[in-house]
């Protein structure tokens, strides 16, 4: 390998390392934001929030501590130890047994790993409050999201604005525009 060779992987290396520390220090930011309002608005329509995903699950958590808590109820397909109503199964089965327009909802980083998503997405509308339903989601362009392993969608946009996602590897639609 030649030494150029070796200072262009070098600086891809470092490239790849930043983006993903900048996007992580960002990414734990928005988390703590988001669920700050979803708590904020729960309280004042007086309805339970549902935190979806064990905030004591995950990589960085176990590194780094939680970027958010519990809510009055939480969901996750292998329960939710520590929150004081957890509720163990897939998204579906769990928003399945709500009653409709109940909660305010908080969704961290885990539709991407939701297996019939557009089923869910239509139960979390269903059983959120009106303008209740708060959704992080990985930025699709960043390299973080072609790294997310596990992950079967990428969400593109989510409420506030519409819903766009598609299947991991699925071709991205250009606008009739850029075309």
């Amino acid at each position: 390998m030649t030494p150029l060779v070796k200072v262009a992987l070098g600086l891809c290396g470092v490239v790849l390392a930043g983006e993903a520390a900048l996007a992580f220090g960002s990414r734990r930011t928005r988390r703590r934001e988001l669920y700050a309002r979803a708590l904020s608005h729960a309280r004042r329509a007086q309805v339970p929030l549902l935190v979806v995903g064990d905030p004591d699950t995950g990589f960085v958590t176990r590194f780094f501590g939680r970027d958010y808590g519990c809510g009055d109820v939480c969901t996750d397909i292998t329960g939710c130890p520590r929150c004081p109503v957890g509720l163990k199964g897939s998204l579906e089965e769990v928003l399945a047994r709500l009653p409709s327009r109940s909660h305010v909802i908080v969704v961290e980083y885990t539709l991407e790993y939701v297996p019939r998503l557009p089923d869910a997405v239509r139960e979390l509308e269903r059983v959120a409050v009106p303008g209740g339903l708060y959704v992080g989601h990985l930025e699709p362009g960043s390299l973080t999201s072609q790294f997310w392993f596990g992950g079967q969608w990428v969400v593109e946009s989510a409420p506030p604005g519409p819903w766009r996602y598609r299947r991991l590897g699925e071709p991205v639609a250009l606008p009739r525009a850029a075309r």
